[in-house]
């Protein structure tokens, strides 16, 4: 049998990678093995430790939902971040991604993963959940991968109708740049120029 703290460090990370969503109680149970009562317990007892805790963090529960969230005296910090106007802070290799799907679409992971000579995955998963790109439709190969395409919000974020009105490529590719953000500088600053 597992010791409560490796079950309050299992229940944690469920509650980590459930994000918004949240876990149900009787879900974490089956997953732990144990009574709804003795997981009851447990998150109470992880909810008082984390509230004692100067950490940001605290367990939010919705019914038989629970959830982690940012503690109510951070808000106007977590408001100041989400509404800054900047450009989605990106890693090199979402920017990456990014910039041979605006190339390329509609394109396959395997095909991106291809170009880039590692796993985009998460990077895919970024791009999704900021909207920059979106599903489009399955490629008829075995297996049937999703196609990625960029987004309207792309497209609006770039001040573009469409993605014709892209820099030709040859001109950055002749250039060989590494630096995906010196890439998007760039389109920033061929933009300015063409109005």
């Amino acid at each position: 049998m597992v010791n409560k703290e490796k079950q309050k460090a299992v229940l944690e990370s469920l509650l980590y990678v459930s994000g918004e969503e949240g876990v149900e109680m009787e879900d974490a149970a089956g997953l732990l093995q144990i009574s709804m009562e003795e997981c009851s317990f447990l998150l109470e007892e992880m909810k008082q430790q984390m509230q004692k805790k100067e950490g940001g963090l605290c367990l939010k529960q919705t019914g038989t939902s629970y959830q982690m969230a940012a503690k109510d005296e951070y808000a106007s910090y977590i408001e100041q971040y989400v509404i800054t106007p900047d450009r989605p802070k990106l890693s090199q290799a979402a920017l990456e991604t990014l910039a041979i799907i605006a190339y390329n679409e509609p394109i396959t992971k395997t095909e991106i993963d291809d170009i880039r000579s590692v796993s985009s995955g998460s990077s895919i998963q970024t791009l999704v959940a900021k909207a920059l790109i979106a599903e489009a439709g399955r490629a008829d190969k075995i297996g049937r991968p999703i196609l990625y395409r960029t987004s309207k919000r792309f497209l609006e974020y770039f001040e573009l109708t469409s993605l014709q009105e892209l820099p030709d490529i040859q001109q950055f590719s002749e250039e060989k740049t590494d630096d995906p953000d010196q890439f998007f500088s760039r389109i920033d600053a061929w933009d300015e120029n063409e109005r």
